[in-house]
């Protein structure tokens, strides 16, 4: 696909500069539309699927007329469809769109500004995206750790682990607490690896009487934060 125009990747005024260049297009959508930059999501609800098609596919073809009028592609490559549906309901096997000579079947998982969501929103493969990452993470913490001071380590969890469990935890807050428990297991790792051995250092090895006041580990909650220790 050969590019003419646009802003550069990468830059602070790029996003903004592109919200204002279409602006106009969430008022001529006639689904729910959420623009994110130049990601553009459609979403219909209806209980029949020939008419979630009509829905999607008509507001596909009102976004290609202004992004042909702004001199603007879309990107077919890129372009998903997911539907939302409980456990036991089935899709046909033959669903699907066809949008500018372009066949779109839908997934079970998307991947929506770096959510994987599955059709069900159990929110589970991003549960375990995180617990996977963090996980590697704590290794590397828990190598680190002989190395570095307590404030280093607390700096360093908060910059690299949990801005991984709290990106989008609004939305993901509701999952089932069978897969909540598992960002429990790496908040309460970090605490008991990390933080506890500093403790006992500090009391076993300083020439000074401290107090050393130590507090029940709460469990992980979005947007919430700790102090878990003070001396």
């Amino acid at each position: 696909m050969t590019i003419s125009r646009g802003f550069p990747q990468g830059s602070v005024l790029s996003p903004l500069l592109f919200n204002i260049f279409a602006r106009k297009l969430l008022k001529q959508c006639t689904s729910s539309t959420f623009q994110f930059a130049d990601d553009t999501t459609l979403a219909t609800a209806n209980p029949s699927l020939s008419a979630v098609a009509e829905s999607l596919t008509a507001s596909f073809y009102v976004v290609k007329e202004f992004c042909d009028s702004h001199e603007l592609k879309i990107n077919p490559e890129k372009t998903q469809l997911i539907v939302f549906k409980k456990p036991g309901k089935s899709i046909r096997d033959d669903f699907q769109l066809t949008l500018d000579n372009c066949t779109i079947k839908p997934h079970k998982i998307v991947k929506l500004l770096g959510v994987p969501l599955d059709q069900h929103l159990t929110f589970r493969p991003h549960i375990d995206n995180i617990t996977n990452k963090c996980q590697g993470l704590l290794g590397i913490l828990a190598r680190a750790t002989p190395y570095l001071t307590k404030e280093l380590l607390k700096l360093i969890y908060t910059a690299l682990i949990r801005s991984h469990m709290e990106y989008c935890s609004l939305i993901f807050s509701s999952a089932a607490k069978t897969h909540l428990k598992k960002l429990d297991v790496i908040h309460a790792s970090y605490i008991e690896y990390h933080v506890m051995p500093m403790l006992i250092y500090y009391c076993c090895f300083s020439n000074w009487k401290i107090l050393v006041r130590v507090r029940t580990i709460p469990s992980w909650t979005p947007n919430t934060q700790y102090q878990y220790f003070g001396i």
